[in-house]
């Protein structure tokens, strides 16, 4: 299915629960026939990792997992199908931890994806 011309400038409001954020959202917007987007989200996740770039080296990567709640705010893009989210995670205490999203684990609340078809 692709979008007309009308319908891609039409946000979507979608809810993930019960499950991995990221792959959860990639399989409603290929039901949805969406390959290209921009994304807002934000929500509750029980746990998630993030990777940053090495402060010695943008080229190296540091991978985080965190198995603890958090709230979740991030933006990003989806181009030919593929995820790219960026996120700030705030944790007990009011610390945060930001970065490049590799998994988020949706069990307690819920996350909402908000998406512009491109």
């Amino acid at each position: 299915m692709s979008l007309d011309r009308h319908r891609r400038n039409d946000m979507l409001a979608l809810e993930i629960r019960d499950a991995e954020l990221l792959t959860e959202l990639a399989e409603q917007l290929k039901e949805k026939g969406i390959d290209r987007a921009a994304l807002s989200v934000i929500g509750g996740v029980d746990s998630f990792t993030i990777i940053t770039m090495s402060a010695l080296s943008a080229e190296d990567r540091n991978e985080y997992a965190y198995d603890q709640p958090a709230e979740l705010t991030g933006t990003g893009e989806l181009v030919d199908g593929e995820l790219h989210v960026h996120v700030s995670c705030g944790l007990e205490g009011g610390k945060a931890r930001v970065g490049h999203l590799k998994e988020a684990h949706v069990r307690t609340w819920f996350a909402k994806v908000h998406v512009t078809p491109l």
